[in-house]
């Protein structure tokens, strides 16, 4: 064996990250590693975990969204203090919890799905840490051929958790005036289909305000913050009414603001994320949209893609140039005033549409799943190395 992986995990509305981190190890041990899974949630985690690592330090630790990379012992951060190398798969931008962003000790790594999150990183909240975009990869899916297409028992499935707009609406209109300023321009500039990220909209906001934040950053990440949570929830919401016209299940809490009187579509609640590769494989289409990213994709468009579905979703720079080769994508401008329109001209597939299936789900299958994740994240051990090895080289 080639040493061992501690992996952390805490929880989230219905077990994705914890599911998710699973399937991630055991890709890791089909590579010869051991592996180790540590629920920080859980009563008394820690109890005997230090003496274990001490006793035999892992080859590295590894969390989703930072989880675990802040572990400290007496105010000591336990992977500075073992020296072991800290990879943290960062699925947000940085302004939405700036800490697990932040890490001033070293063999920190900071992965980032897209270019929109490192950018912010980069541009606006630049730390000590090492970072840079990681590939995308999500497990593949058993069920994926378990029915014919044109067979499967769902017209159209979308996963997605509602949130009212008018939450963030409220919150703002309390704000000082030139920050209320900012918070609404930025959210109309990304509503009118921007392909700058949110962190420059709302940047260039701030410079138009002459108003600069100096070493304040908190201001800048709680307007960017709330301008990114609301863009995704009018587009989230704008999609749920485009599929309200059809037979569509709407899976996920949150969507009571909508007037759902005359839906054609039916709202079930969360769905365990075990079960989610069987409901996606049992979907004709499977709706999506993008958490505010403009250069980067959402792993439903990759698990959709894994299940040999049509993929419905937003159109945004990154599927214009990184998806041209699965012709299961099916995009719409979401924030085009004809959007229904056009997502209803997406979901027109010829009736001999198999072919464009296959095409996508084998080109997914080579570039999409976990290996296309973890070789990259175990080459990062070279890096690491070097990195080590480079320290005579600091500053300070």
């Amino acid at each position: 064996m080639k040493g061992y992986v501690v992996a952390f995990v805490g929880e989230n509305a219905n077990g994705i990250l914890e599911w998710w981190t699973v399937e991630i190890l055991k890709e890791i041990e089909r590579a010869g590693f051991e592996t180790r899974l540590v629920n920080a949630l859980k009563p008394n985690w820690a109890d005997g975990l230090m003496e274990s690592l001490t006793n035999r330090p892992p080859t590295f630790a590894f969390g989703l969204q930072g989880i675990g990379n802040n572990f400290a012992i007496n105010g000591q951060n336990v992977w500075a203090k073992l020296g072991v190398p800290f990879f943290s798969y960062m699925g947000d931008a940085p302004y939405h919890r700036p800490r697990l962003h932040w890490q001033p000790n070293p063999r920190m790594y900071l992965l980032y799905s897209c270019a929109d999150f490192y950018e912010a990183y980069c541009k606006y909240l630049p730390g000590p840490a090492i970072a840079m975009i990681h590939p995308n990869g999500f497990p593949e899916n058993p069920h994926a051929l378990d029915r014919r297409w044109r067979e499967r028992e769902i017209e159209i499935a979308y996963v997605k958790t509602g949130i009212d707009p008018a939450r963030y609406t409220t919150m703002w209109d309390e704000f000082p005036k030139r920050l209320r300023s900012i918070a609404y321009d930025s959210a109309a500039t990304a509503l009118r289909g921007s392909d700058e990220t949110i962190a420059d909209i709302c940047g260039a906001r701030f410079a138009a305000e002459n108003l600069s934040w100096g070493d304040h950053r908190e201001m800048f990440c709680y307007i960017a913050s709330t301008v990114d949570y609301y863009v995704r929830a009018v587009r989230a919401a704008r999609m749920a009414r485009f599929l309200m016209r059809l037979p569509a299940r709407i899976y996920g809490p949150g969507w009571d603001f909508l007037d759902r009187s005359n839906s054609r579509a039916t709202f079930h609640g969360n769905i365990p994320a075990g079960e989610l590769l069987e409901l996606y494989a049992n979907s004709k289409v499977l709706a999506s949209v993008s958490p505010s990213v403009r250069h980067g994709m959402h792993e439903r468009v990759v698990a959709g893609l894994l299940a040999r579905s049509v993929v419905l979703s937003d159109e945004f720079p990154f599927s214009r140039t990184e998806l041209t080769d699965y012709p299961a994508f099916r995009g719409a401008d979401i924030d085009s005033a004809d959007f229904e329109e056009r997502a209803m001209l997406a979901l027109d597939t010829p009736a001999d549409f198999d072919d464009a299936l296959e095409i996508s789900y084998r080109e997914a299958l080579t570039k999409l799943t976990l290996g296309a994740f973890v070789g990259p994240l175990l080459d990062l051990l070279a890096l690491d190395r070097f990195e080590a090895g480079a320290q005579p080289f600091r500053a300070t």
